[in-house]
């Protein structure tokens, strides 16, 4: 039985290994995170709903001032008022608010995905991150290279999502109070010496804000600080977020319907992608011209006249600027994705809308509505045989030149693609 966002502890599920266990509570920690909560929160609605798992959001807000109580009910959250500004004790609220019998934190700038929801029930843990936009290069090469290998390594759960049973949670004391910063790896470890203790291979998206606004130097300077018990370098976390999330992508998913990943509205910073309905589609390939009529799939079409209901995968998105309200092109999907886990993404914007980095935004929500879907293992384009508009946006968006293929419709093409594993 799958319950709304919220449900009684005692609807029960089944983990993985057969185990009856409740409802999953997901606690989230937030200050002044107005910007990006709600992406998060939305997230989260998918996730648990297209993994069919009863579940709660909790949003324990300390001391905000922007209206970050406010957003978190109008997504459906429960909200616990707090004035600590200290993450511990704010994490610890949170809980004590919780019904749920499993124990999902996860950050106010962090996107849970249906794989990840799937692959924690019924342990306690943490799960591999990536960040939601360009990085600096010593950020890259922490998250490709340096985390992947630490963490497993180590067992240790990346602060922004952790996982675990109530009973576990209790056991361990919760988060030690005393500590402003590091109390997620002294949880852990507690938590490790009770039992089970996995660190998932599928990975969260979380904000790179604090990244972008610092080179690889003032991160060791933090690091100093905070090694010698000065209270400048807590400023990591405690200090404001003006002016950091506004530098990424921004996504934001909205369900239209509350079903799982179907007419979805997506926002990045500068668009808000709103799926196109079966009519609107129809009549936009009435208007062509037989030769822009020739340039359709055949597939596509016939995908297209044989549907019934709302399907992003078919229709795609209308891109609509968020200053002007003026639509500028159309994103999408060539299908749904195939038994294989491979889907492929087209995009537009008119000329007078070119070069404004709109097509880069819009392929980047492509990828992350696919990889978030639990569908698609991998996110593929194809080009002209030549170096473009089209090629540049596929570079920013961290796609990787697969070679020359021969298309049945468009001849010779290039082939780009981008795994699942190697994060939006």
């Amino acid at each position: 039985m799958r319950l709304g966002p919220f449900g009684p502890a005692a609807q029960l599920v089944r983990s993985a290994r057969g185990e009856r266990i409740g409802v999953i509570s997901f606690v989230i920690p937030a200050h002044n995170e107005a910007e990006l909560l709600g992406r998060t929160l939305v997230a989260i609605h998918e996730s648990a709903q297209a993994a069919g798992e009863p579940y709660e959001a909790i949003v324990a807000d300390d001391a905000s001032l922007d209206g970050t109580g406010v957003l978190a009910k109008k997504h459906g959250a429960r909200v616990i008022e707090v004035n600590f500004r200290q993450i511990a004790a704010t994490r610890n609220a949170g809980a004590r608010m919780a019904t749920g019998d499993l124990l999902f934190f996860v950050d106010a700038d962090t996107i849970v995905t249906v794989p990840v929801v799937r692959a924690a029930i019924g342990a306690g843990g943490g799960s591999a991150v990536r960040f939601d936009g360009p990085v600096p290069l010593y950020a890259a090469i922490l998250e490709r290279v340096v985390l992947p290998v630490l963490l497993p390594l180590l067992k240790m759960a990346p602060g922004c999502f952790l996982f675990c049973t109530r009973r576990a949670y209790l056991a361990a004391g919760g988060f030690d109070e005393r500590l402003f910063w590091s109390e997620e790896v002294a949880f852990g470890k507690r938590l490790k010496r009770l039992g089970r203790f996995v660190m998932l291979r599928d990975f969260v998206i979380t904000s790179g804000r604090k990244l972008r606004t610092r080179s690889a130097l003032g991160l060791l300077r933090v690091g100093a600080q905070l090694a010698l018990g000065q209270r400048a370098g807590l400023d990591y976390w405690y200090g404001p977020h003006v002016g950091e999330a506004t530098r990424a992508p921004n996504l934001v998913v909205r369900s239209l319907d509350h079903s799982p990943m179907s007419a979805t509205h997506m926002q990045t910073k500068s668009l808000n992608l709103i799926p196109l309905k079966r009519e609107e589609v129809l009549a936009r390939v009435e208007k062509m011209s037989p030769a822009e009529k020739a340039q359709l799939s055949a597939d596509w079409l016939a995908r297209l006249h044989d549907s019934t209901s709302a399907d992003p995968w078919t229709y795609g998105f209308s891109l609509v600027h968020r200053g002007t309200g003026i639509a500028i092109g159309r994103c999408g999907y060539k299908g749904p994705p195939a038994a294989d886990g491979v889907v492929e993404i087209a995009y537009g914007v008119d000329p007078d809308h070119q070069g404004k980095g709109y097509a880069t935004e819009a392929a980047e929500a492509l990828v992350i509505f696919a990889f978030g879907s639990g569908r698609v293992r991998v996110v593929r384009a194809h080009t002209l045989p030549e170096a473009n508009a089209s090629t540049r946006v596929l570079t920013k968006c961290r796609f990787r030149y697969a070679g020359e293929v021969i298309d049945p419709e468009d001849g010779l093409v290039w082939r780009w693609e981008k795994h699942r594993e190697e994060g939006p």
